[in-house]
């Protein structure tokens, strides 16, 4: 059997759409305010398409699918200033992992602001490393921006997001082996509104070198030891602007090393590090705003802590001054490509 559902003028309000049993199509049409708040259960079955379209305005919505490979067609209005799509969580059933959705200007799609329920339209196309060597990816030659590296079966990988937006939207999934390593530099407005999965690598070094150059990042850090989720944010307006960094709740006390420049004169507005805070919890849609946000940089160029989730001391308020790069921020040396890199678009 098929379903097929409109909604308008708020008038699936609260509404639940429980179609896990569907043996047909399930065709759900959101127009003006029709969808403020649902909650959809797609089709179990991976072969019956589940088909949201959103339009005219924003809309609020939990979609549960079986799995991230389940047949989810989300149809978002793209109009400039509407996001249809911005209070969108999908969660994956089998794991309890969720992605939210966020749109930036340019995008042609919108993206998953966390990576663990995010289904393969959303994140574009693949660029895949070779299992067990030593990846690097070339983003200022590769197509990286709004598309997926996946680098989770390589020993170490390397990202060159040296390009004015080579990596803008980008999902880098780092390598997942006990000692790998993962390594991204950016420059100035190269690198906004990626996100990087890091949380199962040895150790992660994020070089922002320039204005922009990771504003509204997401960052997954490791944190199973001290010092090794890395980030140097340089003394260029806005270089880590809103840069969120994302770990588990049972994260070790100084797994973070982050540096900020601040010998430039800014305004608050462009001052390098505004907006950095750090998220800890169950990275699960049970959680959905897990913990606090534990760490802002203050205008009195101190990090200043506060609650659980502060990545110095969990259980008190410190301040840590952050140290500004006694060096300047120098790129990550590349490797040669051509014995250790499969670029595979899929």
């Amino acid at each position: 059997s098929n379903a097929n559902i409109r909604c308008d003028q708020e008038g699936c309000y609260e509404a639940q759409f429980h179609a896990q049993s569907v043996t047909g199509s399930f065709d759900l049409f959101c127009g003006e305010r029709g969808c403020v708040p649902i909650t959809v259960y797609c089709p179990t079955d991976p072969s019956i398409a589940c088909h949201i379209a959103m339009i005219d305005s924003l809309h609020i919505a939990d979609i549960h699918i079986p799995n991230v490979n389940a047949n989810l067609n989300l149809d978002c209005d793209l109009s400039p200033g509407l996001s249809s799509c911005g209070y969108v969580d999908i969660i994956c059933s089998d794991t309890g992992g969720f992605s939210n959705l966020w749109i930036f200007d340019g995008a042609e799609r919108y993206h998953c602001e966390t990576p663990y329920c995010c289904p393969p339209a959303q994140q574009g196309d693949f660029l895949n490393c070779a299992a067990g060597g030593d990846c690097v990816m070339d983003c200022t030659q590769a197509n990286c921006a709004s598309n997926a590296i996946d680098g989770k079966l390589a020993q170490s990988l390397t990202v060159d997001c040296t390009l004015d937006g080579a990596c803008t939207g980008t999902t880098i999934f780092c390598p997942t082996s006990g000692d790998a390593s993962c390594n991204v530099q950016c420059v100035a407005g190269s690198c906004s509104y990626a996100v990087i999965e890091a949380t199962s690598t040895q150790s992660l070094n994020l070089v922002c070198d320039g204005a922009s150059a990771c504003s509204n990042m997401n960052v997954f850090c490791p944190s199973h030891a001290s010092n090794v989720c890395n980030i140097g944010c340089s003394q260029d307006a806005r270089s880590c602007h809103d840069l969120k960094v994302w770990v588990a709740d049972d994260f070790t006390s100084g797994y973070l090393d982050i540096t900020c420049g601040t010998t430039q004169d800014w305004s608050y507005n462009d001052y390098p590090c505004r907006g950095v805070a750090a998220i800890c919890g169950p990275l699960s849609h049970e959680a959905e705003n897990p913990g606090n946000f534990g760490v802002e940089f203050s205008f009195n160029t101190s990090w200043e802590c506060s609650g659980v989730c502060c990545p110095w001391s969990p259980t008190s308020n410190p301040t840590k001054a952050p140290t500004a790069p006694t060096k300047p921020l120098t790129a990550i040396p590349l490797r040669p490509t051509a014995a250790t890199l499969t670029t595979q678009i899929i």
